[in-house]
């Protein structure tokens, strides 16, 4: 689905020109997610194996990770014509973040202290890890269209306890709540949250 981000409306569009919904927007990230879980797994079988050197996989990795930033910051943006200068640093930036934990996570393996399946478990969250891209984006978006206020909606029907609190908190001020999914709540990485914005 192709989606451009209506400045004058300050909502997403669809190709037809359609509103869409922040959940509908969740989902095109869902399926990204699995997307880049896949491949990631597929690639972390050929470390396992020896196929690749811990190096290449890394290289690897990398490249996996950025451009799925890339593609969820863009999705956030409501398209390439909307991301600025700016948009790119701080793609440059979430880029960074994952690279430093990558760095670490690689010389993990190269002790040689983590089993196959942690190793595998472990890669798998990089998937999760860049989906705050998509967040970060939609509040530029929305700031930038002169929203004031953000509530938070769970979706998940066991939600950790952070996330219990903040959809029970209504509307606040913009920037109140942390974007989900960027590790500031309990369930980290794994949150499925989202927030809704209101001028």
């Amino acid at each position: 689905m192709s989606v451009t981000w209506d400045t004058d409306a300050a909502l997403y569009r669809d190709e037809d020109g359609e509103p869409i919904a922040p959940e509908a927007l969740e989902a095109l990230a869902a399926d990204d997610t699995g997307d880049t879980e896949r491949e990631i797994e597929e690639l972390t079988a050929r470390l396992i194996n020896g196929s690749i050197a811990l190096a290449v996989w890394l290289a690897l990795m990398l490249g996996i990770v950025r451009e799925r930033i890339i593609r969820l910051y863009v999705l956030g943006r409501g398209g390439l014509e909307q991301m600025t200068d700016n948009d790119w640093i701080v793609v440059q930036n979430l880029t960074d973040a994952q690279y430093r934990y990558l760095q670490g996570f690689g010389a993990a393996i190269a002790e040689g202290g983590l089993s196959p399946a942690m190793i595998q478990a472990r890669a798998g969250q990089y998937a999760d890890a860049a989906r705050p891209a998509l967040g970060t984006a939609r509040q530029v978006a929305v700031e930038l269209a002169g929203y004031k206020q953000e509530r938070w909606v769970r979706t998940a029907s066991e939600s950790c306890l952070d996330c219990i609190a903040f959809d029970g908190m209504g509307w606040q001020a913009l920037g109140y709540f942390p974007i989900p999914g960027a590790g500031r709540t309990r369930c980290l990485t794994h949150c499925r949250c989202y927030k809704v914005y209101n001028k």
